[in-house]
């Protein structure tokens, strides 16, 4: 593999990696204040992986539930860290195609976010909408500092572009 496309590669798992672990943790914590199991956001989803029904008001926590889902989780944030990785490449190898690169990364997040709210359409009384969104911006900007720090040349090459 050449140097660049395994950086890409790993950049990409490592911020899909912090996306995924921003969103989990963010759950984690909304769950715990709001006196459910760690695990409940996790459990309820992958109730809907799985394809089985559940009540949000007497749901259990299942492993297997929990597990699908989480898998389904980490491989849609692993690949959009690999996108994330592979637009910012793109954007210092082409740097005035900046603004396209970005609004190609906005409209997958937008999909992704559509997609997401079908599978959690059921159980929308358990998971509000600022809950989506909190985590959603948690996790950009986790991946956003990762891979600003790791180019940190990208704003003044942006910059340039503007000017």
């Amino acid at each position: 593999m050449k140097p660049d496309r395994a950086r890409v590669l790993t950049e990409g798992m490592v911020a899909g990696l912090l996306g995924y672990l921003a969103v989990a943790a963010f759950f984690g914590v909304l769950n715990v204040l709001s006196g459910r199991p760690v695990l409940y956001t996790a459990a309820l989803l992958g109730q809907a992986v799985t394809g089985g029904a559940a009540d949000p008001h007497t749901l259990t926590i299942e492993p297997a539930a929990v597990l699908a889902y989480n898998a389904v989780h980490l491989v849609i944030f692993l690949a959009i860290g690999s996108i994330a990785s592979m637009l910012v490449f793109a954007t210092e190898k082409y740097p005035s195609a900046w603004a396209l690169f970005l609004l190609i990364f906005v409209a997958l997040l937008m999909v992704t976010a559509m997609a997401f709210s079908v599978l959690v359409g059921p159980y929308s009384a358990a998971m509000p909408w600022w809950a989506l969104l909190g985590s959603n911006v948690l996790a950009a900007l986790a991946v956003g500092a990762y891979i600003l720090r790791r180019h940190p040349a990208l704003w003044a090459t942006v910059d340039r572009e503007e000017a």
